[in-house]
């Protein structure tokens, strides 16, 4: 496949428009996948006010992909002090909340080149982990992030009590 041409920048909270298609399509997908957790919202102010308390939080940043004038990619991330405990070492995380790339543009190199880019942020501010959370039907994303060099390192069971 060739690689269409993009360019990737920081944003910020007067991106949250241009982000909001992208968190919306993430958010239909992971709804597809599990109807039972996940929920697609109605009104765009649910997602701005999503967005907008994820990027007030301390070491929070917003990434986007852009092509043809738009936004077609997107990694939300954080990067926070684990504190200590008896059975844990404090570290620095870089967590990323959420990735998406329009579907038009997947297998372009989209969201390689946003984890590669958290990933250095990530090392300049001194994480030493860098993770994430992906719902075990995302098959695709469990692949993608397996190339990319992460592993599972625990899983979350769970079962329904309705």
């Amino acid at each position: 496949m060739l690689r269409k041409a993009f360019t990737l920048r920081c944003a910020g909270a007067v991106d949250i428009g241009v982000t909001l298609p992208l968190l919306h399509e993430a958010a239909q997908w992971d709804a597809d996948a599990d109807p039972s957790i996940f929920v697609v919202p109605n009104e765009p102010c649910v997602l701005v006010d999503y967005l907008q308390e994820r990027l007030s939080q301390p070491g929070a940043r917003l990434w986007l992909a852009e092509a043809d004038n738009m936004a077609v990619g997107y990694l939300l991330g954080r990067i926070y002090d684990v504190p200590g405990s008896v059975l844990i070492r404090p570290h620095r995380k870089a967590l990323i909340e959420s990735l998406g790339v329009t579907l038009d543009w997947r297998g372009h190199g989209i969201g390689g080149d946003l984890m590669g880019l958290f990933e250095t942020h990530a090392r300049q501010q001194g994480a030493t982990i860098l993770s994430l959370h992906v719902v075990e039907s995302n098959r695709d994303a469990q692949v993608f992030y397996t190339r990319l060099g992460l592993r599972t390192q625990s899983l979350t069971m769970s079962r329904s009590l309705v």
